[in-house]
């Protein structure tokens, strides 16, 4: 190894141990893919399977966990025990490139509201070999949304309270179906007198469950003070809501 690779590879090994928190190490990750991604159950399918696929050459073991899903306006996962969903198995290990099928089912009553819950697969430590001293173990930990449906979709939202204080600018929307909505973006954007854009801001969105909420917030910074109104919009399901508001004096202090 030439003194110029024997410094890149010792910032590499440095750059890894910092991430993960952990003394200085090479490091083994291993994964698996998973189909589908999102399992919805119905009465008419109250079973489904998912097929779970070690990536790897090395054995894998995997635990799988569920959990009941809510959110904060904030878009953070909330999660609590339930027995709504049944797993089979829970437990699994796959040697090197196999595939297993996964039974995900329910045995709970459909009713008029969309319910959600998280299935996370979680891979454990190897059974077969402990990794030296030295040796750092990425483990996999991965999670998708099951659904059981509502006995009749009625997918509705609205956007609400767009409001620019204190130099930011802020709005709700709200799920008010009983189904979930995909927010794919909300954008903030600032015109001036003669209607031209004098800021954009764009943030990525995720689920919004049923009868929940999304409260979307942004900095505007120095622009904000050259705005005359603020449209807010959220795109989603190829649909975009707007809404807009004028930028009062003081505003944007």
């Amino acid at each position: 190894m030439t003194p110029n690779a024997a410094s890149v590879a010792r910032r590499s090994v440095t750059l890894l141990a910092f991430c993960a928190l952990l003394l200085p190490a090479p490091a083994r990750a291993s994964s698996f893919s998973l189909s589908p991604m999102r399992v919805s159950l119905s009465p008419s399918a109250t079973s489904v399977i998912v097929t779970v696929k070690n990536e790897t050459e090395q054995e894998l073991r995997l635990q799988l966990t569920v959990f009941g899903w809510s959110q904060s306006e904030a878009g953070e996962m909330n999660l609590s025990p339930t027995e709504d969903i049944l797993l089979f198995p829970n437990l699994v290990t796959l040697k090197g490139g196999e595939e297993r099928r996964i039974r995900v089912g329910t045995s709970a009553t459909f009713g008029d509201t969309e319910r959600a819950y998280r299935l996370f697969i979680e891979e454990l430590p190897s059974a077969a070999a402990q990794p030296a001293a030295s040796m750092v173990t990425m483990r996999t930990k991965v999670g998708i949304p099951v659904f059981l449906e509502a006995a009749k979709a009625a997918g509705a939202a609205e956007l609400q309270e767009l409001a620019v204080s204190g130099g930011s600018a802020s709005m709700r929307l709200k799920n008010t179906g009983n189904v979930h909505v995909i927010v794919d973006r909300a954008t903030f954007r600032g015109l001036d007198a003669s209607g031209q854009t004098v800021f954009e801001h764009t943030q990525n969105g995720w689920y919004v469950l049923p009868g929940e909420s999304r409260v979307f917030e942004q900095a505007l910074g120095a622009d904000c003070s050259k705005a005359v109104k603020v449209v807010g919009e959220v795109a989603g399901h190829g649909r975009v809501l707007a809404t807009e508001v004028a930028v009062t004096a003081g505003a944007c202090r």
